[in-house]
């Protein structure tokens, strides 16, 4: 996104001025800084996964947003002002938050259970979209 030539996963991830916006924005500053230092990917895995599942939720939202925003500018689209790509993080960690309910379990340990699809209300139209898109040839589908 800073046009780097030498732009790596860490770079891009954690120590890009525009993605340490978005950590810092999102309050998970403290987070990033540890994420930065670890020395490679599993590392990085292995730290997530030691997390409470929310804060779980958080990292890899934010990663994966940030990721997007990355190849959609490289594909030619406008670089997001940061506050936008938080509001998309937030968005859509409060939709996973939404499609789960705890329950209650026998030994009483508290679990989430996923609730099933239902219908959209009468006038409501959902649209599923998945694609890919090849720049080199400026096709899609």
């Amino acid at each position: 996104m800073c046009h780097r030539q030498d732009e790596d996963g860490k770079h891009l991830l954690f120590s890009c001025k525009y993605a340490k916006s978005v950590w810092r924005y999102l309050q998970l500053e403290g987070h990033r800084a540890t994420l930065v230092n670890l020395p490679d990917a599993k590392a990085v895995s292995e730290y997530i996964l030691s997390c409470s599942v929310d804060v779980q939720v958080w990292l890899t939202t934010t990663l994966w947003v940030i990721w997007s925003v990355r190849n959609a500018t490289n594909a030619g689209d406008p670089v997001k002002q940061h506050e936008h790509t938080c509001a998309s993080i937030q968005r859509y960690v409060l939709d996973f938050a939404s499609m789960s309910e705890p329950v209650q379990r026998q030994n009483d340990v508290s679990h989430t259970r996923a609730l099933r699809w239902t219908r959209p209300s009468e006038g409501v139209l959902n649209i599923n979209v998945d694609g890919a898109f090849c720049e080199e040839l400026k096709t899609g589908g």
